[in-house]
């Protein structure tokens, strides 16, 4: 048994007020691990800065950050960083919230084991709120790590039952769906380049990319979060063809980002897009042909 030393956990979070106090809650309940908690308030303009203080003032354990304006998600999150402290951190986002009380031991007690992770991550459970239903989400892979990169352009999906990803991997497939599922041990964080983390259209993707240029990233097949799906969030109401389209220009600006170090995979990553691109659209056009077929159905009769 590890002797386990207090864990940071990073709260971005931003007009949250409907969903802080379940994850704050979610992160209160965590066992075996002591934790400090860095809530990091992006000038929220509704109730959700007064429940944060609410908690605050009762919890000893959470740090209340401020902001007098907007800074938006990634220079919200890199203040956040400046007041880790700890070995490890996780991350869970304000609208987020973990569903299992040993999560943080269990991703802790994986780092410890393994100290060539430079972070790790678990599966998660979406929850889509206008619907009110849950999915279970699973990372899907279509080629080993230690294969050739150009073997990933073909062929179906398979489940990913690998222990580790590799940079490779991360940029081709994105296993990680998003922050609040991850845990990251501080020092190789601290060794990610400035030009990465003062970038605007940093997020989870491009920073966990560059987190895993100093380890690989360890991974825990059971979802021990769920990540909340509404139409109040920017990424998840996109059509999925536009967020198509941002993606595959999103893969030229990281490939640029990143000094062309990783352009095979991004390309790989990009032909893929393209791919989806134009099934997506036959998708679309064939919904748009039934419609007036309907329509012409309905005007007959």
């Amino acid at each position: 048994m590890y002797n386990f030393e207090k864990t940071s956990v990073i709260v971005t979070t931003y007009n949250h007020e409907k969903y802080i106090a379940e994850c704050l809650e979610s992160i209160l309940d965590q066992k075996l691990i002591d934790t400090e908690i860095i809530v990091a308030d992006d000038c929220s303009n509704d109730k959700n800065l007064n429940i944060i203080n609410q908690y605050a003032n009762k919890y000893k354990n959470i740090k209340v950050l401020t902001s007098d304006v907007n800074l938006g998600l990634n220079f919200n999150f890199k203040r956040a960083i400046k007041e880790v402290k700890t070995k490890y951190f996780a991350v869970c986002e304000g609208d987020d919230f973990w569903i299992d009380d040993y999560k943080l031991f269990k991703q802790y007690n994986l780092m410890e084991n393994h100290p060539d992770y430079s972070m790790c991550f678990h599966n998660i459970i979406n929850y889509k709120q206008q619907k009110k239903s849950y999915v279970f989400y699973t990372p899907q892979i279509s080629y080993k790590p230690s294969l050739k990169p150009e073997t990933a352009s073909g062929g179906g999906f398979q489940q990913f039952n690998d222990q580790f990803i590799t940079t490779s991997d991360i940029i081709i497939f994105n296993h990680i769906k998003n922050f609040s599922c991850c845990f990251y041990r501080t020092e190789s964080v601290n060794k990610i380049s400035d030009v990465i983390l003062n970038d605007r259209s940093m997020a989870d993707w491009l920073f966990n990319i560059a987190c895993s240029e100093f380890g690989n990233i360890g991974y825990i097949f059971t979802p021990l979060s769920v990540y909340r799906i509404h139409n109040t969030s920017l990424w998840s109401s996109m059509p999925a063809d536009e967020q198509l389209k941002n993606h595959i220009e999103g893969s030229d600006y990281a490939d640029k980002l990143f000094n062309y170090k990783y352009h095979e995979y991004f390309q790989i990553l990009k032909n893929n897009l393209i791919k989806n691109k134009k099934k997506v659209y036959k998708k679309y056009l064939f919904k748009i042909i039934a419609q007036k077929f309907m329509r012409s159905f309905k005007n007959k009769h």
